[in-house]
């Protein structure tokens, strides 16, 4: 999602086309969150275990915007 965002934002202020890269990003982070709420059906996990999958979800997509956002400018 993060590098879906960056690309798109940064194809409108270049007014360029990215070449269909934003939906193979936007595909794979659907895959990503299909895998999760597949996993959490199997686990049943309490909300100790939910509160620690948001936190940990924060935490990498902050480090991950920063680094997608450090190799674009």
């Amino acid at each position: 999602m993060v590098g879906a965002m960056v690309r798109h934002l940064i194809s409108l202020r270049k007014l360029k086309r990215d070449h269909g890269w934003i939906h193979t990003l936007l595909e794979e982070a659907e895959n990503e969150r299909m895998h999760l709420m597949t996993a959490m059906r199997i686990a049943n996990p309490g909300i100790i275990m939910k509160t620690s999958i948001m936190l940990a979800q924060g935490k990498r997509q902050t480090a991950l915007l920063a680094l997608y956002i450090e190799g674009k400018m």
